[in-house]
This record gives C-alpha cells, structure tokens and sequence, in this order.
C-alpha cells in the first residue's frame, strides 16, 4: 500500500492506496494476441475448452463474447448456446505468468515499490 504525498502546506495527512489491476479479460487477450486470426471473434476461454462436456466452466470471455451476455463463471455449454459461433479455448494456466511479468512492468513505470502493492486478480 502507498499514500499520497501531501502538499506540505498543513493539507489532510496522506491516503493509502491500492492499484488494482483486474485481469478478468486478460486470458482471452493473450490468446488473441498469440493468435491474430481471432481478433474480433468472440473467443472464452475455460476449463478444458470444451463446451459440449459437462461441468466445464468459463474462465473468462472476450469483449465480443461479452456481447452475448457471456460471464466468467458460468457453465462453457451455456456460453455456446448463446453464441454457437464462438471460439471455445482450453484455460492455459502457463498464460498466468504474464501476469507476474505485467507486475514487473507497472513498477519499471513508476507504479510499484517504495511500499506500492500491486495487486494481480485472475480468474479462477
């Protein structure tokens, strides 16, 4: 956690605070970015990609799919039935360290350290 400097004029004493960075989206991203075909397509990603086996559940989805009303959390056979024409991608925990390595990058630009915490929220 960081503070605000104050202005040293007597102002109200610093504020703690916390970066956020919510990577909800983030697994669909990296797979779009891995793979340029699937730049506007609506792609979700979970479990073991496949939709049509029981208990599989999405991880996250693209701002495409998210049209669909697709959400993290829910079942991949309901994800297809509201867009049959998605593409369904297995859930690649590999991918999650780049999320370590954008926490490396957000303090190389001044947004971390010095008692800045950096907080990384995948999904599950």
């Amino acid at each position: 956690m960081a503070t605000e400097e104050g202005s040293g004029d007597g102002a109200a004493p610093a504020r703690p605070w916390v970066l956020h960075v919510d990577l909800d989206q983030f697994l669909a991203a990296v797979e779009v970015r891995r793979r340029p075909e699937l730049g506007g397509l609506p792609v979700v990603v979970g479990s073991d990609g496949n939709p049509r086996r029981p208990r599989q559940v999405v991880a996250t989805a693209s701002y495409e799919a998210r049209v669909f009303d697709i959400r993290s959390g829910m079942p991949l056979g309901q994800a297809l039935r509201r867009c049959p024409d998605a593409v369904f991608l297995q859930s690649v925990t590999a991918n999650w360290g780049i999320g370590t390595r954008i926490a490396a990058r957000l303090g190389e630009l001044g947004l971390g350290g010095d008692g800045v915490r950096v907080a990384l929220e995948m999904p599950p």
